[in-house]
């Protein structure tokens, strides 16, 4: 579907031909398929409990480092790999846990599909139909959603909450914030720290019993040096 879309609507091929489309297609369903057993039977001694604390941690680094500049033509390369192993670590923790290994090879081939090609046919579908862009988007929260009801309504309520904020409350906020920029304009001048006035009266009156202090040390020495000479002239004598 993904090579279908971008041909019709990106006037672009993904793999640049359609024979090296297919045979990478091929190449992905057949190592899936292949690795199905495996996979299944990879986490089988792991906990339920930490296989779902493991993928959910997974796909929260996955939503944390994705690279959202490349769908939107930002960037013109597709990075994150960080990003993208985290996801599909966690679909397979998941698929270990299927009943049969269809299911394990459904469950990997369809995150291998959302989070590895998803990215290049959304990025050509962006650049050819703004409008096509989001309706895919929405027919994809829409799935998911969908989905989510059927395991948990709470889930896929929480989902839909989820979505809403990012997509339109927190841009309102953002916009709503800007009213509160200030801008400033003109000459700089150089920053002077302020200090409380009583701190810097104390730091005066210190400054002036150590200069006071200093004066009389420095009095009181040559005044030491007269005694000593006298002394030692008066003993001079009484020899």
């Amino acid at each position: 579907a993904g090579y279908t879309t971008c041909a019709l609507l990106g006037g672009q091929l993904l793999g640049g031909s359609v024979a090296r489309g297919v045979r990478q297609c091929f190449l992905l369903v057949g190592g899936v398929f292949g690795l199905s057993p495996l996979l299944r039977s990879l986490a089988g001694t792991v906990s339920t409990d930490s296989v779902v604390a493991l993928a959910g941690g997974g796909l929260l680094l996955h939503l944390g480092l994705c690279d959202y500049g490349f769908v939107n033509s930002v960037t013109g390369r597709l990075t994150g790999a960080l990003s993208l192993g985290s996801g599909v670590l966690a679909a397979v923790l998941l698929a270990g846990r299927m009943r049969s290994e269809t299911e394990v090879f459904g469950c990997v081939l369809l995150s291998l599909e959302l989070f590895l090609l998803s990215p290049y046919a959304r990025r050509h579908v962006r650049r050819r139909s703004t409008a096509a862009h989001l309706a895919l988007t929405a027919a994809m929260v829409a799935a998911a959603a969908g989905l989510l009801l059927l395991a948990s309504p709470a889930a896929a309520v929480a989902f839909l909450a989820a979505v809403a904020a990012i997509t339109f409350v927190v841009p309102a906020a953002l916009v709503r914030a800007h009213k509160f920029k200030a801008k400033i304009s003109g000459p700089w001048d150089e920053a002077a720290p302020h200090f409380p006035h009583e701190l810097v009266l104390r730091r005066r009156a210190r400054q002036e019993e150590g200069e006071l202090r200093e004066e009389e040390t420095r009095g009181s020495a040559p005044s030491a040096a007269r005694d000593a000479a006298a002394a030692a002239a008066c003993g001079s004598r009484c020899r």
